[in-house]
């Protein structure tokens, strides 16, 4: 969602849990993923609150994503909430 153009097709992919939280080495998932992104180096914004947002997952995540093209962020919602979530959610392709 580049621009937040309501004449582009988009796509959900749903997932639960990535590679970088299963399994450091098999990162295909996160790469099909990002391979469906409209520009080279996506943003992506990773949302953690399955784990409560644990500081372990958010470093698994910025130790993992940090080897793939990207350019990553994560919103903490039990933290603190945006004032405006859709405007940050749409900055973000992933």
């Amino acid at each position: 969602m580049p621009n937040g153009s309501h004449n582009e097709q988009r796509q959900i992919i749903a997932t639960g849990g990535s590679g970088f939280l299963t399994d450091p080495e098999a990162l295909a998932l996160d790469r099909y993923i990002l391979n469906r992104a409209r520009s080279a180096e996506p943003a992506v914004c990773f949302i953690p609150t399955a784990n409560g947002e644990s500081d372990a997952s958010l470093v698994r995540f910025y130790s993992m994503v940090t080897q793939l093209p990207c350019r990553p962020s994560h919103l903490l919602f039990f933290r603190r909430t945006p004032a405006d979530l859709r405007a940050c959610l749409l900055r973000h392709e992933i």
